[in-house]
């Protein structure tokens, strides 16, 4: 049986990171270290990873080898050592999700975008939106984050977030989505940084005050598509990777226990969990975006309800993938 978890666990895995260099390098709490590389998943020995659920992103070169990474307290380098500077994360009790984006034009620079709050739970003035700029150049090639502080873009921000290439070929988007109303934020990010305005679009469901509800949010591998699992259902929405603007497709109208998702590698799939009784993960086809045809291709891959321990694989699926392959972007 706990090879049989194995496998799912690594298929999940596989097929998120598939191809991608620099997606390679899963960092997990527990100092759980996999490369995803051409034959599958691989378990690696160290660097020290701490412990939480939350805020793990990894970031490794055009060639696979590992950069950086984000644990619960913060940056560290391929080392295990942390970033120079990285006190500018101190008033950060609770990072929730984070991506490392490449800075366009300057190969040794990133940028660490957050969604993080402190720990006054109650008040969505804190639930931040924000970034800090890293250069793994600096401090002789031990890595430095640039930033005096960490830059707040926006307050009462959902702890979901997810990233993809601009249609300009150089720069990216970075997804978010605020909170009390149906307005998803979306900020290009170029080599000036993230931009101060992004771009709204008024689509999907009305999101809650609570920041922890909302459960994924991802990009399809071709960047044109975005799942997002909130009100324990998922929507389907078209995005545009010119104008970073959103458009509704589907809402999944007999689920209500989903918590998280993912596109398969070439994105005609989407596979998503669901806490039911019997804890599945269902599959869809999306090759036809009619709702009935959605509908009709749903089909149980997996049951979770026999296997030892099922929460605690059901919390790795939905919030280690949230961190992890969400935390690097589809490149």
């Amino acid at each position: 049986m706990r090879a049989a978890i194995t496998l799912f666990i690594g298929f999940c895995l596989y097929v998120s990171g598939f191809a991608q260099p620099r997606n390679q390098h899963w960092l997990w709490h527990y100092d759980v270290h996999t490369l995803i590389g051409p034959s599958g998943p691989t378990l690696l020995q160290g660097p020290t990873v701490a412990g939480g659920l939350d805020g793990h992103a990894s970031m490794s070169d055009t060639e696979g080898n590992l950069l950086f990474y984000h644990d619960s307290n913060g940056l560290r380098n391929a080392d295990g050592g942390y970033l120079n500077g990285n006190w500018v994360l101190d008033n950060i009790d609770q990072p929730r999700t984070c991506i490392g984006l490449p800075r366009p034009e300057h190969p040794s620079q990133y940028y660490v975008v957050y969604t993080a709050s402190t720990n006054n739970v109650g008040d969505p003035a804190v639930k931040w939106l924000g970034y800090v700029h890293v250069d793994m150049a600096a401090d002789s090639g031990n890595g430095a984050i640039l930033s005096p502080q960490f830059e707040i873009l926006e307050d009462s921000m959902a702890f979901i977030l997810a990233a993809t290439p601009h249609a300009n070929g150089s720069d990216y988007w970075a997804l978010a989505h605020h909170l009390g109303n149906d307005e998803f934020r979306c900020y290009p990010i170029s080599s000036t940084g993230p931009a101060s305005a992004p771009v709204i679009s008024h689509t999907g469901n009305v999101f809650s005050m609570s920041a922890y509800y909302p459960r994924d949010l991802r990009f399809s591998y071709g960047g044109d598509r975005v799942v997002m699992v909130n009100n324990g259902t998922w929507q389907l929405f078209d995005f545009n990777a010119q104008t970073g603007a959103l458009t509704w497709l589907f809402t999944e109208p007999e689920m209500d226990m989903a918590r998280s998702a993912e596109f398969s590698f070439m994105d005609r799939y989407l596979y998503v969990t669901d806490a039911d009784s019997l804890n599945h993960i269902y599959q869809y086809d999306l090759l036809d975006p009619d709702a009935a045809a959605i509908m009709a291709s749903k089909t149980s891959v997996f049951e979770l309800l026999y296997i030892p321990l099922e929460q605690e694989l059901l919390t790795h699926l939905s919030w280690h993938q949230i961190a992890v392959s969400t935390s690097t972007m589809r490149t």
